[in-house]
């Protein structure tokens, strides 16, 4: 039965250089409740107010930072390595030091708040605007509210202030998306769907209020009003299929639109530059249309976790709120003009990626205004040999670039145009457009999209030829920018007020939906997040156009099968499919080509078969992957042993299925038409009729058998038969390994 609520509060005056209130009920305008606590400077006089600072969220107030994530805890700086410290909230010690109450909530249906979970929800958001006005009428209070918060804590900082609440003072939105659909849900209308599940998962679900077993996870305190059951815990988790959410008037996302102009507080924008899969855009996006008199944009560079608690970033933020919240105004942010609404740092070199301190080394350079007024937008045209230039080609010579249109993070078909290397040292500080015209037509394989998803990248080359990388969100490493654009949402709306020729303005409505009809070509706007980068003389830019996620996408991918059906996007019931292979009467295995390498492992086994009196060959292209090896490739990929040791066997299964039988296929189709080609599961490889190969190895007038070969360590090489079709019947015996080129 659910619980019945009671009071919970508990009080600490004597262990903490603060007061500690835990689990203060604030009641809300529907009647329920949440829980909050309350860290309050020791004073002498009980009459003294402060300002307040308010987190609200669903990553659990009682969820200590060491417990949370502790790789990013051991690194942020020693001053916020508290006891109380928490994810990418502000740390009390430090705040309550400085003359502020740090207020920290569950939001609905987290931690010790009863009710439905349901994050960033129009419910949850009127519960953040209800608490904010609680906190500005509480007797310690002065009045003044201020929110200061990484990621979510920052994203429904906009939302909320849009509501103009009573006490909202100044905001200080630390990366935090501005508008839910186009940067968190879905990027160009395209469902960015890896990132949403894994952090709903790994994040907030284990924070629900009456989940058993909390404690004995060290993932914070049991709910204190008791366990819920397995049924009670289902009917207050709001389930809602978001692949079926496809446009920004659905029912589910509706709620979600608000108005930027109506954000009128003072605020401190923070955007991050290698965050082009989230918040960035966010940032920049907040800062230009949001109606605040007093409005600053500040970006930074690095971690997603890290800057927040850089001592230097923590100083930033305390002169802003002192400014706003106590009347304290040292560098002049509440006098108009006195102090330079952006603050922008420039990438300019190759210090390497996830380097804290080498990122450090970028300068800074103080602007007046965003987009920088003296900007020269520039047209750089894209060439039939896929190259970029900024001169005007001086023939109209066009020509027809083609690419499958359904691709994945493993294996994207893509087209790359590269620049010739820049003259000078060249600052690209702003937003970028790519004007293209697109097609979808029927391919070799007889498919004709009904759809087509763009996926665009722009990556600095360094004048020795190799790619700049910068640092992602989760430390990964980024390109410049990236772009998306579902092509039956290409519709613009050019009488929106926010349309601007660097940043076609989309409504992403049912209604915009356009057909996307074979053969047509159709020109298109493409919007990359805002970026910079310093180019320097040598150094080319590559703009990468792709059917799906590229190096540098990390954990936001998009491939979620409904939301990218085949049968839109490959029409793959129409098309040809891999057989399977079964010995019968017709086929027979001949044996091995080369028995002299049967001991290494590491080097393909190559069989020729016989049908019909006509020989086809297969490879054995992948080595035995054993708990050992799966073991390694976890550890590549971070994972703690105490996981590798409960998902060892899932990771042998797993890696062994996906390396084995769906990568090296999905490669080889782009040389071997299906109908010549027989999937041969008992040996994990693929047989081509070499007499009617289409494919070139690079030698004159000879066909090659083409083979992806990936091992456990997912690094790949292409392995080419070559000098075989001239003489097929000595390819059975005489053929050693050795005539297999690596590329």
């Amino acid at each position: 039965m659910p619980n019945q609520y009671r009071d919970i509060q508990t009080v600490d005056s004597t262990n903490f250089s603060y007061v500690f209130e835990q689990n203060v009920s604030v009641p809300l305008g529907n009647g329920g409740i949440i829980r909050c606590n309350v860290y309050k400077p020791k004073t002498a006089s009980a009459t003294s107010k402060f300002p307040a600072l308010i987190t609200y969220g669903p990553y659990g107030k009682d969820v200590p930072y060491r417990d949370f994530n502790p790789k990013s805890f051991a690194e942020v700086a020693s001053a916020h390595q508290t006891e109380h410290s928490a994810w990418e909230t502000p740390t009390p010690k430090y705040w309550t030091d400085h003359g502020y109450v740090v207020v920290r909530a569950d939001e609905i249906g987290i931690g010790q708040s009863p009710g439905l979970l349901h994050v960033n929800s129009a419910a949850s958001i009127d519960a953040f605007a209800d608490l904010i006005e609680w906190v500005a009428e509480q007797p310690w209070s002065s009045g003044k509210v201020g929110l200061l918060g990484v990621s979510y804590y920052a994203a429904t900082q906009w939302q909320v202030a849009a509501r103009q609440p009573r006490g909202l003072a100044a905001i200080v939105p630390w990366e935090g998306f501005s508008d839910p659909y186009r940067e968190s849900l879905r990027h160009g209308g395209i469902l960015s769907n890896r990132f949403f599940s894994a952090w709903y998962a790994r994040q907030v679900a284990p924070n629900q209020y009456g989940l058993p077993g909390r404690a004995a996870r060290n993932w914070g305190p049991d709910t204190i009003e008791g366990d819920l059951s397995a049924e009670e815990l289902d009917a207050n988790r709001y389930k809602a299929a978001w692949h079926e959410q496809r446009y920004r008037d659905d029912k589910e996302l509706a709620p979600l639109n608000f108005n930027l102009e109506d954000v009128t507080v003072p605020l401190l924008s923070v955007a991050n530059l290698g965050g082009i899969s989230l918040h960035l855009r966010g940032n920049v996006m907040g800062y230009l249309w949001a109606g605040s008199e007093f409005k600053y944009l500040r970006f930074i560079v690095g971690r997603h976790d890290l800057p927040f608690y850089y001592p230097e970033e923590v100083e930033v933020q305390r002169s802003f709120l002192d400014a706003w919240l106590k009347g304290d105004d040292r560098d002049g942010w509440t006098r108009k003009g006195a102090l330079p609404a952006i603050d922008l740092v420039l990438r300019k070199g190759n210090v390497g990626y996830n380097n804290p301190a080498a990122e450090k080394s970028f300068p800074r350079r103080k602007e007046s205004e965003w987009p920088l007024a003296r900007t020269e937008y520039t047209p750089i045209f894209l060439t039939p040999d896929c190259g970029l230039q900024f001169d005007r080609p001086l023939q109209q010579l066009t020509r027809k670039l083609s690419y499958r249109a359904l691709g994945r993070s493993e294996l994207p078909d893509l087209i790359r145009f590269t620049s010739t290397p820049f003259e000078k040292e060249t600052e690209i500080t702003g937003h970028i457009v790519a004007h293209l015209n697109v097609s979808v037509s029927r391919d070799r394989w007889g498919s004709t999209p009904s759809d087509l998803d763009l996926f665009l990248s722009i990556r600095h080359i360094s004048p020795s030829g190799d790619e700049i990388s910068y640092t992602g969100s989760a430390g990964d490493p980024v390109p410049v920018t990236k772009g998306w654009l579902r092509v039956s949402l290409r519709k613009t709306n050019p009488q929106h007020p926010h349309h601007r020729s660097w940043l076609p303005h989309r409504d992403f409505y049912s209604s915009d939906v356009l057909t996307v009809i074979p053969n047509e070509i159709y020109p298109v706007d493409v919007e990359l997040w805002p970026t910079n980068v310093v180019v320097e003389a040598g150094g080319k830019l590559v703009l990468e156009v792709s059917s799906g996620d590229t190096a540098g996408s990390g954990i936001w991918g998009h491939d979620d099968p409904t939301d990218r059906p085949e049968t839109v996007f490959r029409e793959a019931e129409d098309s040809p499919k891999l057989r399977k292979f079964c010995p019968n009467d017709e086929w027979n295995l001949g044996g091995l080509v080369d028995k002299t390498r049967l001991t290494d492992e590491s080097r393909p086994q190559v069989f020729w078969l016989r049908s019909n009196g006509r020989r086809k060959y297969v490879a054995k292209v992948f080595p035995d992957y054993t708990p050992d090896q799966a073991g390694e490739q976890l550890r590549r990929l971070r994972v703690s042993e105490s996981q590798i040791r409960s998902q060892i066997d899932n990771a042998v299964q797993e890696f062994d299925r996906f390396l084995r039988e769906a990568r090296a296929y999905s490669h080889i189709e782009r040389f071997c038409p299906s109908q010549e080609r027989i999937y041969f599961p008992q040996f994990h490889g693929a047989l081509a009729d070499l007499e009617r190969s289409r494919f070139s190895s690079g030698y004159a007038h000879q066909r090659a058998l083409v083979l992806e070969a990936v091992k456990p360590d997912l690094r790949s090489r292409r392995i080419l038969a070559s000098a075989i079709s001239a003489i097929p019947d000595s390819f059975q015996h005489n053929v050693p390994l050795s005539w297999f080129e690596r590329e």
